[in-house]
């Protein structure tokens, strides 16, 4: 049986792993922190997942 989940259910995910997401997100600019108050969605995350969306669909018509 896996580790327990936040619900205490099994399941969940590492805690490595969940950092390592956190720092992808936060080096491609969709998510920052504050300190002493936690982490959040960019303002400009739509923004810069269109544009990623936009080029991903523009490399793969070529």
């Amino acid at each position: 049986m896996g580790r327990p989940g936040v619900d205490g259910k099994p399941g969940g995910v590492a805690t490595a792993t969940a950092a390592k997401v956190n720092m992808g997100l936060k080096k491609e600019g969709l998510v920052y922190t504050e300190i002493g108050m936690g982490s959040f969605v960019s303002p400009d995350a739509l923004e810069i997942l269109r544009k990623a969306r936009a080029a991903a669909e523009a490399e793969a018509t070529d």
